[in-house]
């Protein structure tokens, strides 16, 4: 057996494989001969029909059983090839055979397949990335603004006093509107009765600002600035004006914080409204440290992706199809057995769901080529690792003991409590290999981060997914 790279391209190689003649002789006769033992024709005994006339009958089946065979052994063969190049193939990530040639029983065998390839990456080099992880500080304020946002939920709305105008926060709005580019209405710029939920609706740029101020039966026209990546292309960047028509106005009354508000949160009338607040700090702290570790987990991948280049991380197109037509089945066909529609479906879908599982195959595919190298060690938990972890968790509730005893109780909770702990372990391997610089961030600014962190993610996934799968957008 003898393998030949023909080019490499990130950590796809293409490979010719070259199958020996007398291996292709080997196995097709073995083919022929298991045909021949049990061929069932009228007018001859079974095992001895004249090959003339075997092969007139089963020509065809013989080559493709030989094919498949032939096949087999060379791509049984193709780690060991390759390795003697210099390349080492991921275990999990079958090839792709791109040509398969018309066997020649007589001649040697060449086939062409792309393989994904284990990246020689240099470890020590990870020491040039900087991480800085997410440590997130829960102040007093930030407890006061999540009770202020707890506030606003259990809110009621209730008719303005005469005269009242509009506020930046705390009302609801009832507007008529029409919009016009250059004097003329342009579609979908209108409605009737529209709810403008004031600090807590999302329209474009200056237009609930220009509306403070006014009060019910003000009429009124306002000028904005579409955005550039507003979702209408036509009106991207587009100056607009808005006549305005102010019908009704609704003030937001904020509930009390008292005995009556916190029964709301299960809390008994023993509970007084400082341990309330204790709680719902204590909530923050846990809810801070999950998303933390949550961003600092993506945060690291891609550092240490970014320093070696994207391009030796690229997930296999078969195998991203897999993981999207298993996430339809599961979270759309909600279990039941697809149908021939269903497939049709599948190739709807598969360009806008591709994007999305890029993030969990770039980070498995690093992951791979980190534990084949050596650099991490996190095939399993001990039960000590475990217990350390949920006592280190354990602090951040009311009743530390209660809680561990519930997490030990639960077998479901405790498979959740394992997975956590093992993306722990994984983090901290991952922080070992880079150089870590810490930044402490108050809780508002970090969930900022957090948004940007999802928006930068999405962007660069649509990025790759386009320069790696090109027809897929083209779908």
């Amino acid at each position: 057996m003898q393998a030949n790279i023909i080019k490499t391209v990130g950590n796809k190689a293409t490979v010719e494989l070259v199958v020996p003649v007398d291996v292709v002789k080997k196995e097709y006769q073995k083919s022929f001969n298991k045909f021949a033992q049990g061929a069932r024709i009228d007018g001859f005994r079974k095992g001895h029909v004249p090959k003339s006339v075997l092969m007139q009958r089963y020509s065809s089946s013989i080559n493709s059983d030989a094919l498949e065979e032939i096949l087999n052994v060379a791509i049984q063969a193709l780690p060991e090839q390759t390795q003697s190049l210099g390349l080492n193939l991921h275990k999990q990530i079958l090839p792709e055979i791109t040509e398969i040639p018309a066997l020649q029983p007589d001649a040697e065998y060449k086939l062409t397949c792309i393989v994904t390839v284990i990246p020689q990456l240099n470890i020590a080099e990870a020491k040039e990335v900087t991480f800085e992880p997410l440590k997130i500080e829960v102040s007093d304020e930030d407890v006061k603004t999540t009770l202020d946002n707890l506030r606003t939920q259990y809110s009621t709305l209730e008719p303005a006093p005469e005269g009242a105008t509009v506020t930046e926060k705390d009302c609801e709005v009832t507007i008529d509107f029409e919009g016009f580019r250059d004097g003329v209405a342009f579609e979908r710029g209108s409605a009737q009765d529209f709810k403008l939920d004031m600090g807590r609706t999302s329209m474009i740029p200056g237009f609930c600002e220009q509306i403070v101020g006014h009060k019910v039966g003000d009429q009124f026209e306002i000028e904005c600035t579409f955005p550039e990546d507003y979702v209408a292309e036509e009106l991207r960047g587009a100056k607009a004006t808005f006549k305005i028509n102010v019908k009704n106005l609704l003030l937001r009354k904020l509930p009390e914080i008292d005995a009556e508000f916190i029964k709301k949160f299960g809390y008994e009338e023993d509970k007084t409204v400082d341990q309330f607040m204790a709680e719902l700090k204590k909530q923050l702290l846990v809810q801070a440290d999950m998303q933390s570790e949550h961003y600092n987990l993506n945060a690291v991948f891609d550092k240490i992706m970014a320093h070696y280049g994207y391009d030796l991380f690229q997930p296999s197109k078969s195998e991203l199809d897999a993981h999207v037509e298993q996430h339809i089945k599961e979270n759309i066909l909600r279990g039941q057995k697809p149908s021939a529609k269903d497939a049709q479906l599948f190739e709807v879908l598969k360009p806008m769901l591709l994007p999305g599982s890029l993030s969990l195959f770039l980070n498995s595919m690093l992951l791979e080529d980190l534990k084949e190298l050596g650099a991490l060690n996190i095939d399993s938990i001990s039960d000590d690792e475990l217990n350390a972890y949920i006592e280190q968790r354990s602090v951040m509730f009311d009743e530390p003991e209660k809680y561990k005893e519930a997490i030990r109780d639960d077998k479901a909770e405790m498979n959740t409590v394992r997975n956590m702990c093992i993306n722990h372990k994984l983090y901290q391997n991952l922080c070992n290999l880079v150089t870590v610089a810490e930044k402490v961030t108050d809780y508002k600014s970090a969930l900022e981060l957090i948004a940007a962190q999802e928006k930068e993610l999405a962007t660069r996934n649509q990025d790759l997914t386009k320069k790696w799968y090109p027809t897929e957008q083209q779908a």
